[in-house]
């Protein structure tokens, strides 16, 4: 949840780049982050289209930030034929959008086998729920069952 907002820049720059940039202090880091994620999301908007997100930063995390873009701008030019974007600190590039050619992503092994263990965990939740709802449903399907056999049967039970 937003806690609370303050303008940023000076009032002059509204002429130059059309609005000011707005600070926002959220309750929790978790809250934050959750945000400047999904953030992404909002070019897709016609409202919010607009609207850019982005980290609080230091002025060393701005330098080397700026140092990214530069690069990634460079490879752009380079090499338009590919896709080019910034993970985790790097400059990265694709053949395609689904085909990582830089694997700057790339997990290892005990990222895996965590990542199994979570879906592992997670699917079994999912098997329990079922089955307990499946053997619900299948206990209600039994008297149904036996009700209907003694109503054919001519007898109540």
């Amino acid at each position: 949840a937003v806690v609370s907002t303050q303008s940023t820049g000076s009032s002059r720059s509204t002429e130059t780049w059309g609005s000011r940039p707005v600070k926002v202090y959220f309750n929790s880091q978790e809250d934050a982050q959750t945000t400047i994620r999904n953030a992404k999301s909002l070019k897709h908007s016609k409202e919010f289209g607009r609207v850019f997100i982005a980290p609080d930063r230091s002025l060393e995390e701005r330098i080397q930030r700026r140092k990214l873009v530069q690069q990634l701008r460079d490879k752009r030019q380079k090499e338009p034929e590919k896709h080019h974007y910034i993970s985790k600190g790097e400059v990265c590039s694709t053949e395609h959008y689904s085909e990582n050619v830089n694997n700057c992503n790339a997990r290892s092994d005990a990222d895996f086998e965590h990542l199994n263990s979570v879906l592992a965990a997670q699917f079994r939740q999912i098997g329990d729920s079922f089955s307990q709802k499946f053997d619900a449903s299948m206990s209600r399907l039994d008297a149904k069952m036996s009700r209907l056999d003694a109503k054919i049967a001519g007898t109540k039970i």
